[in-house]
């Protein structure tokens, strides 16, 4: 979906400031318990990137706009929703600092009658087959990203985090450096599903260790392990990659493989694994962040 800009939007929009978005967003986050103040404070700053993405400002939140935003992530229909809300809600900041402001009272009133679409595919049993994959489909994922190049590096680290530690995407992507002890084979989670945070450790031989060590020569100035890279095989600014980038670099490997699996199914892989080699099922639960075993047990596959 593509964005108007901001030149033809009404002129009571331009009135706006990026401060009175942040002094908006800093009192509604200032009312909130320290476990919604953390999910909220997440929404906001994905909201913020796609703005940057985009080269679109963080106050105008038309409905088109919180459409684009939404869309932009191939995440859950209770996620989107959740997402939704929490604009609505710093919509709803916005228009009790600035009640008379007519464009601030037109985006709220609209974002109120946004709803999100559920995916037919979901709906009608056409979603993706969920797989495991073998252990020489693992290396072939590995072989896709061989060369001696900046791109390549990140995503071999990439897929390194993602079948050795079972990262979800989402966590994958907002990696910093700081969560990572090489030396202990340990990478912390601080947002994972649920808000949880969990400290796991790197599953299997040296080969994730190896692959991200190699590409922390390259950053080890910068926060995020895993940031954009520009055309000409150069690095992005310091700042983390969206789950949807994170999405393209599997799809891109997926094809070259010939295999079809998502992001989801690197978590599947090391689970199925794991049990099949008679790992705990209690820590597999731990390091999968799952709430229950039953859900763990669910992930294997013959």
């Amino acid at each position: 979906m593509s964005i108007t800009p901001l030149a033809t939007t009404p002129q009571l929009l331009d009135s706006l400031t990026t401060p009175d978005v942040q002094r908006a967003t800093d009192l509604l986050l200032y009312s909130l318990s320290a476990t919604s103040k953390r999910i909220y404070a997440h929404t906001f700053t994905l909201w913020q990137q796609f703005c940057l993405d985009f080269g679109n400002p963080n106050y105008d939140m038309r409905p088109e706009t919180l459409i684009a935003f939404l869309e932009s992530a191939d995440v859950s229909v209770s996620t989107k929703q959740s997402r939704l809300s929490h604009l609505r809600r710093l919509l709803q900041a916005l228009h009790a600092a600035y009640p008379q402001h007519v464009a601030i009272q037109a985006m709220y009133e609209q974002a109120k009658m946004l709803k999100v679409k559920r995916d037919p595919t979901r709906e009608t049993g056409k979603e993706h087959n969920k797989t495991a994959l073998a252990r020489q489909q693992v290396y072939q994922a590995f072989a896709v990203w061989q060369e001696d190049r900046v791109l390549h590096l990140r995503n071999r680290a990439l897929l390194a985090v993602l079948f050795y530690a079972g990262l979800r995407r989402s966590e994958a992507a907002v990696l910093r450096w700081d969560d990572i002890d090489l030396d202990e084979r340990l990478v912390t989670v601080r947002h994972g599903k649920g808000d949880k945070a969990r400290t796991i450790p790197f599953l299997g031989d040296e080969t994730p260790i190896q692959l991200l060590q190699d590409w922390k020569l390259l950053c080890a100035e910068r926060t995020s392990v895993f940031c954009g890279v520009r055309k000409g095989d150069h690095l992005d600014v310091d700042k983390p990659m969206s789950d949807q980038a994170v999405y393209n670099v599997i799809k891109v490997t997926s094809a070259a493989v010939g295999v079809d699996f998502a992001p989801h199914d690197a978590r599947r892989t090391l689970l199925t694994h794991a049990l099949a080699a008679g790992s705990n099922v209690r820590d597999m639960q731990f390091i999968a962040g799952h709430a229950k075993a039953e859900t763990t047990l669910r992930y294997a596959i013959v």
